[in-house]
């Protein structure tokens, strides 16, 4: 699958970057069942992992395992998880989850050497949906053990993201409960902080929120905490172990629903993304700088830059807008970290619905 040739667009910001970043490994998960790999600057064809289509999600799909060879895939719809090569994209194992037609598989992490965690929400009885999770050794390809996080049974507690804090023993959950007909009290919003091992909270959580209400959207790990976004509000907030918010941060991205981010550890630079539905917008935050700059926000017509899933690392950002998106693009664009440039724009089979950033 050849890749467009590198775009030349003059670089707008405040930075002198010492050096280009270089080019680094990328796999996706295409919306017809394909994962594909190859470099930010040029894809190649890849695998089929399923017959059918990935269950549309808004979690994480692709979680990069201790081993940076190894990544797992979380196929929603077949209640699976497959574990392939990064680079030669073979499959290495298949493992099935023990689920039943009540329960939605929707995130998958890797808190710890040697294991993955699945996080999903089941039906209840009181009509509302509970989060649970499964841990699978990846030695064994077994599910070891399943537990239920204890929430109120007649709330949405509809899992929407997950990230595995950095001291390796606690996961941030993220949640986005729709309403029910006449009831609104069982939306649910925010964010808990869980044991991985057995779903026991960490926190105090609220009625129909999580224990960090502020919350709404994807949580990533830094160290001591976590980042993580505002929803309505556009801002990046950082949280710590103990659920506290420290830090806030306007993205400036107006007239969003912000719920996408991503970090570059390295840089320590945040990426907050706009949605294809909304005014998009790429965002850049340095935890040691503040805000930093914004592109691609629509001024009347589509938004220049915009996506639905994004990964950061080595001073590259790299985003998709997924089937989700609204529009008919089947690519992944590549942006300059420092200057918010575009570097690339890889042409996709078809939309991508979750990618990964390598080594």
């Amino acid at each position: 699958m050849a890749a467009l040739g590198l775009l030349a667009v003059a670089g707008c910001s405040d930075d002198d970057p010492d050096t280009t970043p270089r080019d680094r490994p990328l796999v996706a998960l295409l919306a017809d069942g394909r994962l594909v790999g190859g470099t930010t600057a040029r894809l190649r064809a890849g695998m089929s992992l399923t017959g059918g289509r990935p269950m549309p999600a808004s979690g994480r799909l692709i979680a990069q395992t201790s081993d940076p060879e190894l990544v797992a895939v979380l196929l929603a719809a077949r209640r699976e998880v497959v574990v392939a090569t990064a680079r030669e994209l073979r499959i290495r194992a298949r493992i099935g989850l023990p689920v039943g037609r009540r329960t939605r598989p929707r995130v998958i992490v890797a808190p710890a050497p040697d294991r993955l965690v699945v996080l999903g929400d089941r039906s209840s009885r009181a009509g509302g949906r509970v989060p649970v999770g499964w841990v699978i050794d990846i030695p064994s390809r077994a599910v070891v053990t399943s537990w239920q996080v204890p929430r109120a049974p007649d709330r949405n507690w509809t899992v929407l993201d997950a990230a595995a804090a950095s001291d390796g023993r606690r996961l941030y959950l993220s949640y986005h409960g729709g309403c029910r007909a006449g009831s609104p009290r069982a939306c649910t919003t925010g964010a808990d902080v869980i044991s991985w091992a057995d779903g026991e909270p960490l926190c105090a959580a609220r009625a129909s929120a999580g224990c960090v209400a502020e919350i709404h959207g994807e949580v990533v790990p830094v160290d001591g905490g976590a980042l993580a976004t505002g929803g309505d509000h556009q801002t990046v907030l950082r949280v710590d172990t103990s659920a506290a918010v420290t830090e806030r941060w306007r993205t400036r991205l107006d007239r969003n629903h912000l719920m996408r981010l991503a970090y570059d550890a390295a840089a320590r630079r945040v990426f907050a993304l706009g949605s294809c539905l909304y005014a998009g917008g790429l965002a850049r935050i340095d935890l040691d700088g503040g805000w930093r700059w914004r592109r691609g926000l629509a001024d009347g017509g589509r938004p220049g830059l915009c996506g639905e899933r994004i990964a950061a690392g080595g001073g590259l950002v790299v985003f998709t807008s997924g089937p989700e998106g609204g529009g008919g693009e089947s690519e992944i664009t590549v942006v300059d970290g420092t200057t918010g440039a575009v570097r690339a724009r890889l042409p996709t089979a078809a939309p991508a619905v979750d990618l990964a950033l390598g080594e």
